[in-house]
């Protein structure tokens, strides 16, 4: 590897060697796939700054991870990988002191390997800038460390630190009389006594001070390695001293200091303006149609189909994985009466490959939320329409963990804070049947959870056409009541519209209800399976013999356990001697029973247990049960299904 390669260069041409993925980034950088973990999509952010790069992995590999597993140093981060030097000089430009990092010495990309000069000096780094931004009543942004006033350099502001987090009550800070501050904390406890002491120092000599964060990543550094700017930083709430004076550690806002807010509305009383929803539903349901009729009417400032006043004409952002833009969306849009103009597909990133030429690749989520707020801001974006959810999930993210989601529904809840748009997140059910609504949304509940309005588009069981609207959750106001509607033809573009009918749904009718199976409970059907297959089913019946017919038949692992639990029966391998594993009944006995036990026919055990007190209280024949069948002889499922009987017949599967 040539020594005369930049660090931006030598960490991209070991990239290369590894295999790695590329696509162009923002801020001057690229974006490729990670080697410290399995990336299917690029996801580690390399960003040139002053002499080194700046890397982000937007699925949390540490930068120590990051470069071990491109077999290079944490020095290769710097354009010189001996050292990477800060200088500091006084008014006139002359140096006082220089620090010196080097990362081979200490293992520490960010401790200081020595001092030269006047090591004494407690002067600010960048001085004569600063100078000239506070003569000129140009802001000057404070941060903890000399890395991240360098990276702020690049955006053009001035920018200084005192050089470490602890530093600021020792430093002259007189050049920074009547200055407009702007600090950026690091986000973590080192960064909250930094601002105690920004604001302690600082408070009565600046004209003006105020406190930002990165709003991905620990420092500046890390959120402009990620994409972001000066513009999308988020605000900084400082925590609270406890009452002896020590730092306890948390964030505080004493609830009195909060000002009241009102929630507001996109849709009034169903979809918040700044939040999260949700839209739930099995395919062709009409999810996608139905959301396109609001942003129809986000486009226009139509009234709701609740009768509800619309507000004023505001933008749509869409982004669909599955329609295509001129055979569906557009033609949709048009059916619905949408004014198009203020409508826009987000199809993908500005990304391009090491030749220039465009790449289409999806955006990813939660990596291009700079990009989506910077674009929801330009054009006025009310509603975000995101079809479906989890194809823009990045590829480090798996949406069945719960870490994983709140770690990406967390960037998205606070573009919706920042922004004021409503984001819509359209999700398929997932394959089990039955249940609470709010857990058959597709992946992890945590994305239930992060969403303050949720709904479920099901069909009518009593009429397959039409379609309802039912919450599942609304955690900032009364639940609504249930809406239908259906879906027409539209001569004149070819496809489907939703035509709302004007009266609302009864209470009864419920996100859960719209799920039952129709004719009965999910319970009761999985129950006549289950009797039915045992009867049926002549041969050795094993937990793994189960699995498959369930499956077949449409039901889970778990619905058929969770079910044979009910009716009181385990898996177990105890008693066979080809060590089977079968549903066997669960007994609760004060003595052991007697004997060894033998097979039956479909290879299950069958004990002679002493009889028990029936559900009246009666002592029942003992060798009959209340079902009528021996005690000695294989159990059915209607047995334990119907009658209070916990005996150990030996259950055939």
């Amino acid at each position: 590897m040539s020594a005369n390669l930049t660090a931006v260069e030598k960490i991209r041409q070991a990239l290369e060697s590894r295999g790695a993925k590329f696509v162009r980034g923002t801020n001057n950088g690229f974006m490729a796939t990670c080697p410290a973990h399995g990336d299917k999509y690029p996801s580690l952010s390399v960003t040139p700054s002053v002499e080194m790069a700046l890397i982000y992995c937007f699925a949390g590999c540490s930068t120590p991870d990051v470069m071990a597993a491109l077999g290079l140093a944490l020095g290769d981060l710097y354009d010189n990988p001996k050292e990477k030097r800060y200088v500091y000089q006084a008014a006139n430009g002359s140096t006082i002191k220089t620090k010196h990092r080097n990362p081979a010495a200490t293992g520490d990309e960010k401790k200081i390997t020595r001092q030269s000069g006047n090591t004494k000096a407690a002067l600010l780094y960048r001085l004569p800038e600063v100078i000239r931004a506070v003569s000129a009543g140009e802001p000057v942004y404070l941060v903890e460390g000399e890395k991240d006033a360098d990276t702020l350099t690049m955006l053009g502001v001035t920018a200084t630190t005192t050089g470490s987090a602890t530093s600021i009550p020792t430093t002259d800070l007189t050049p920074l009389n009547g200055a407009i501050v702007r600090a950026i904390a690091d986000k973590d406890k080192s960064g909250d006594g930094w601002v105690k002491d920004a604001r302690r120092c600082l408070g009565s000599i600046v004209s003006s001070l105020e406190f930002r964060q990165a709003a991905i990543g620990k420092d500046f550094s890390d959120h402009y390695a990620a994409g972001g700017n000066l513009d999308n930083l988020v605000a900084y709430v400082e925590p609270e001293a406890t009452s002896d004076g020590s730092e306890p550690g948390l964030t505080l806002v004493r609830m009195s200091d909060v000002t009241p807010q009102f929630v507001t509305w996109l849709w009034p009383g169903r979809i918040p303006a700044g939040k999260l929803t949700m839209i739930d539903g099995d395919p062709s349901t009409g999810k996608s149609t139905l959301c396109l009729d609001l942003a129809a009417r986000v486009s226009t400032g139509s009234p709701w189909p609740d009768g509800e006043p619309g507000n004023a004409p505001g933008g749509v952002f869409i982004l669909s994985a599955e329609d295509g833009l001129d055979d569906t969306l557009a033609p949709r849009l048009m059916a619905a009466g949408a004014d198009s103009s203020r409508i826009h597909a987000v199809t993908e990133v500005e990304l391009r490959d090491d030749d220039g030429n465009p790449v289409k690749a999806l955006p990813s989520l939660p990596r291009d939320i700079p990009l989506l707020e910077r674009g929801i801001k330009a054009h006025g974006v009310a509603l975000v329409v995101i079809d479906v959810f989890t194809a823009y999930l990045g590829g480090s993210v798996d949406a069945h963990k719960d870490q994983d989601i709140r770690g990406a529904m967390f960037p998205l809840k606070e573009l919706a804070e920042r922004t004021g748009a409503a984001i819509l997140l359209i999700r398929h059910l997932n394959k089990d049947s039955g249940g609470n609504a709010l857990y058959r949304g597709g992946g992890s509940i945590a994305i239930t959870g992060a969403a303050r309005a949720a709904y479920l588009i099901a069909r009518d069981p009593d009429n397959p056409e039409r379609r309802i609207m039912a919450v599942e959750k609304l955690n900032v106001a009364k639940e609504p009541l249930p809406l239908a509607y259906t879906l027409a033809s539209d001569p004149a573009y070819g496809v489907a519209r939703v035509e709302w009918e004007p009266e609302p749904l009864e209470a009864s009718i419920t996100a859960s209800s719209l799920l039952k199976t129709p004719g009965g409970s999910d319970d009761d059907d999985l129950t006549e399976w289950l009797k039915d297959y045992v009867e049926d089913e002549p041969s050795p019946l094993t937990t793994e013999l189960h699995k498959d017919a369930a499956k077949a038949a449409g039901w889970s692992t778990k619905q058929v356990r969770n079910r044979m639990k009910k009716l009181g029966y385990e898996p177990s391998n105890k008693g066979d001697f080809q060590n089977r594993w079968r549903y066997v009944p669960i007994v609760s006995h004060t003595s052991p029973p007697t004997g060894k036990g033998n097979y039956g026919n479909n290879g299950a055990i069958r004990e002679t247990m002493e009889p028990e007190v029936t559900s009246d209280g009666s002592e029942p024949d003992s060798l009959i049960c209340p079902a009528g069948n021996p005690y000695n002889a294989p159990i059915t499922v209607g047995c334990a299904a119907e009658f209070d009987c916990q005996r150990k017949h030996a259950l055939a599967a």
